[in-house]
């Protein structure tokens, strides 16, 4: 017993178990061992405090042929905060893994190590799932923000493998221009999506014939800037008195903003800017801004708010079909659902509805782009 817990150990790189289709027909299944067919990357990249962060949660279904306890590892970035492990919504016990033991501490990816993590396994059931979350900070190679995903941990694997597909969304929540992705040194095709407000990165990458991934996914872009968040120098998300002195500066001199482009401080942008000023709110300009900055509300008015900061929304265009001159954005995490609605102009004020299909709950309120919540 022993001995096959700790081959299973070995082999259970999660991430990289880039196992096999549950067809078990025409080639042998090693036993004990675990299949995974598919897996699930999500993961959402913001701006926050003037850093680029992103939220990632992996999924990963497995089938157990025959392993009753066993010891996973996975690699998440040096600087990875929020890490949580659950095995099918049980949150489990994990550990950084350290010299000495069966598996290296250290992942080696384009942007530098990352470290590896262990959890346990015990009485295995005969299908699960696993889930990962973390966060971090995105690190930037030149001028450009890079993102990776290990997706080729299927790399350590030691035995066959019939094919894995990895099913991978990113949605960037960000002004963005530049953007390439790779599959190791290789540049791949991603589908990109702006039509909710925010651009969504889709691949499907499945590997070859018994074998598993063994590339990293890497995303590098660069982040365009509007004009108030180019002003915004310490990216706090609000105009102070220096930064409102400066914008007057290039109002003046009809002088383009750095790092917007080549834009200028129109006299409606400058009024716009000097609204945020003189709130002194954290402004909104996007929908998802506006959707953060209702959470946001609730969670300081209403004691013991289910909703958390940083979850992953899908998100999909509500607009009634010839509606003209005005947006509504759909936002959906399990049984919460955030309709935004605005109309088509700079920086408008956003009407919300805030509900819960499960509990009955409902919320109605608007944010101004000054950051102002009016219920």
């Amino acid at each position: 017993m022993r001995n096959s817990r700790r081959a299973v150990g070995l082999l259970l790189l999660l991430g990289l178990l880039a196992c096999s289709g549950l067809a078990l027909l025409g080639n042998p299944i090693p036993v004990p061992t675990l299949l995974m067919p598919e897996e699930y990357i999500d993961a959402l990249i913001f701006a926050d405090m003037g850093r680029v962060r992103a939220v990632v949660e992996g999924v990963y279904p497995f089938a157990n042929f025959g392993v009753y306890a066993a010891t996973m590892y996975y690699p998440v970035p040096p600087d990875a905060t929020g890490i949580s492990v659950w095995l099918d919504g049980a949150e489990l016990e994990w550990r950084y893994v350290t010299s000495g033991c069966e598996i290296s501490p250290y992942y080696p990816t384009a942007v530098g190590d990352y470290r590896m993590i262990a959890w346990q396994i015990e009485a295995a059931p005969e299908r699960f799932q696993i889930k990962v979350r973390y966060e971090h900070e995105l690190p930037q190679l030149g001028a450009r923000y890079a993102f990776v995903y290990a997706l080729g941990t299927g790399r350590f694997l030691e035995y066959y493998a019939k094919e894995t597909t990895a099913y991978v969304k990113v949605r960037l929540e960000l002004g963005l221009s530049a953007v390439e992705a790779f599959l190791g040194s290789l540049p791949v095709a991603c589908e990109v999506d702006q039509e909710a407000g925010e651009a969504v990165m889709t691949l499907v990458q499945k590997s070859q014939p018994f074998q598993p991934l063994t590339e990293d996914l890497l995303i590098l872009f660069e982040r365009s800037l509007s004009i108030p968040e180019a002003i915004d120098a310490d990216g706090d998300g609000r105009i102070s008195d220096g930064e409102m002195l400066q914008a007057i500066r290039y109002w003046i001199d009809d002088a383009p903003v750095p790092g917007t482009d080549g834009q200028r401080i129109s006299d409606l942008m400058l009024h716009k800017l000097a609204e945020f000023w003189f709130f002194g709110e954290r402004f909104v300009l996007a929908s998802y801004q506006a959707r953060e900055r209702a959470i946001a509300h609730l969670l300081a008015t209403i004691p013991d708010f289910p909703l958390t900061m940083g979850v992953i929304w899908d998100a999909v265009r509500a607009t009634p079909e010839g509606l003209l001159g005005y947006e509504t954005i759909r936002y959906a995490h399990g049984e919460w659902q955030i309709d935004v609605g605005y109309p088509v102009i700079p920086y408008p004020d956003y009407d919300l509805t805030v509900s819960n299909s499960a509990t009955g709950f409902s919320w109605r309120g608007r944010v101004r782009a000054p950051g102002l919540i009016v219920d």
